[in-house]
């Protein structure tokens, strides 16, 4: 299944696979993190249903979003709705997005968005970025640690589930790449279980560093969180990188 048909499958249940409101709670305490007194704006890229826009819009911001998949927009837009926030959604992929030079305060990619791109496209996107954001501004973005996971060969990504139903999340190993698997279990209707399937790009962190400093960022700080906690490469279960221009 291509990517754009993966995320439009997927919308139908992706707020309770993840539970939105406990995302948006919890990046509302911890965003502030990253997040200077004197921003005011913000893109985020690949915005899914909305639950890092939201947190963010919720915190003072201007926030710009995008995304490819047209049913997640949906979502999100409803989802602000609900949070009653003023978010501008666009459609669009991420390598795509262009801004006046020098225009924006925070640019962030949370939710493994990036892991969906293959690496040659990710080196334009940094140029883009680096180029969009003030001077002071940053970059904020998370993938999963493909290090550790391609190290221990590790299939399963995670498991959740609610009264209704069971998601399991998975990945087949290949050459360059990992085939990522969505398995959605009714509880009370397993007959209509569904294995969603789609390739997505085991990113190491040695070479997102390396093309974040080609795209000209000379502040990289590397985390395993957004508490800022120390990456360790077979420890850590996320790779959150903040770079500032």
């Amino acid at each position: 299944m291509n990517n754009v048909d993966f995320y439009n499958s997927i919308s139908t249940f992706y707020d309770d696979m993840i539970n939105l409101d406990s995302s948006v709670n919890t990046k509302k305490k911890l965003f502030p993190n990253f997040i200077k007194e004197n921003y005011k704006t913000a893109i985020d890229l690949g915005c899914g249903s909305g639950a890092d826009s939201i947190a963010l819009a919720s915190l003072g911001l201007q926030v710009t979003a995008y995304d490819k998949s047209t049913k997640m927009l949906e979502f999100a837009g409803n989802n602000s709705k609900r949070y009653d926030c003023k978010i501008k959604f666009s459609h669009s992929d991420i390598f795509k997005v262009a801004h006046p030079v020098k225009s924006c305060d925070l640019i962030i990619s949370m939710g493994n968005t990036l892991a969906n791109i293959p690496l040659i496209i990710i080196n334009k996107i940094f140029k883009n970025v680096y180029h969009s954001l003030r001077v002071g501004g940053s970059f904020l973005f998370q993938i999963l640690n493909y290090d550790r996971i391609l190290f221990g060969e590790e299939r399963i990504v995670g498991t959740t589930e609610n009264e209704n139903s069971i998601y399991v999340r998975f990945y087949d190993f290949e050459k360059n790449k990992l085939g990522f698997n969505i398995l959605s279990i009714p509880k009370n209707e397993l007959k209509n279980t569904q294995l969603f399937t789609t390739i997505i790009y085991p990113h190491s962190k040695g070479a997102i560093v390396k093309s974040l400093d080609a795209a000209g960022f000379s502040e990289i700080r590397v985390y395993g969180s957004l508490l800022k906690e120390k990456y360790t490469k077979r420890d850590s279960k996320d790779l959150f990188i903040h770079s500032i221009k």
